[in-house]
């Protein structure tokens, strides 16, 4: 059986608050030690986007018979891209069950630029 179609979009799971909270958001207060906060530029205190903040990347594999496979990933941006963009075109046509070879295929695809963390 063959892998039939590759959809990715991104998506929203932490929900809107209704009401004001208590204490401030730590994601918010709390500074991260990086080696990046040398620059102030780069402080959140600032107004830096933090990674948590980026929507989370939900994928469906369909097979040639209909059955589909889901699965969710972090960092909405890069990886939503690197899948439907750099892995679908790829992996369209192959055989769903050959588990060990997608995953290798992935691993060999994404050398270029590094997957660590995908």
């Amino acid at each position: 059986m063959k892998i039939k179609e590759i959809r990715v979009v991104e998506i929203e799971l932490n929900p809107k608050p209704t009401t004001t909270p208590r204490t401030p958001s730590r994601s918010r207060t709390y500074q991260l030690n990086r080696p990046i906060t040398r620059y102030p530029s780069f402080n959140r205190k600032e107004g830096h986007v933090s990674y948590s903040e980026w929507k989370r990347p939900a994928c469906i594999v369909t097979a040639e018979d209909g059955t589909w496979g889901f699965g969710i990933s972090l960092y909405g941006g890069p990886v939503t891209r690197i899948i439907s963009d750099h892995f679908a075109p790829f992996l369209v046509g192959e055989n769903c069950m050959a588990t060990e070879k997608l995953w290798d295929m992935m691993v060999r695809l994404s050398a270029a630029f590094g997957a660590t963390g995908l």
